[in-house]
């Protein structure tokens, strides 16, 4: 089998010595990325959650008018206030406050909501690398 000189000379010469703190330098490098991912992600999950918030106000504004004009808040409240017509219209009753709900409004507004939760819970969930994260720099 025939050798080749150039290779022969670079693995006989030994283990090859890399760059002094060569090592220490890349790992910090990494966790300087995974610190950046981490505020990004971070700061982009507030931001949707600011949006959600900002987004809920004219929702809920929207979803009361358009309850209080369908006639849905005015048999909701027949239901608590005059018992004996439940009673009477029992399941006319049920469809008739089935009807006047506002329902693109109400999916609107548990649509939002449902995103305010979930970008709350990434906000505040713990981050695998934590630890690692506050140890050199304080998470900024």
């Amino acid at each position: 089998m025939e050798q080749h000189p150039t290779l022969f000379i670079l693995f006989s010469s030994g283990r090859p010595n890399p760059d002094t703190g060569l090592e220490k330098r890349i790992l910090d490098a990494v966790a300087h990325e995974r610190r950046r991912a981490f505020v990004l992600r971070r700061n982009l999950y507030v931001g949707v959650a600011v949006l959600s918030v900002a987004g809920m106000v004219p929702a809920v504004i929207a979803l009361g008018t358009q309850a209080s004009q369908s006639g849905f808040l005015q048999y909701l409240s027949l239901t608590f206030s005059d018992g004996g017509t439940l009673w009477t219209m029992g399941k006319d009753f049920g469809l008739i406050l089935a009807e006047s709900l506002p329902v693109m409004n109400l999916i609107l507004v548990t649509g939002i909501l449902a995103v305010l939760c979930w970008s709350i819970r990434k906000t505040f969930k713990p981050h695998p690398y934590a630890k690692l994260l506050s140890n050199n720099q304080g998470i900024a």
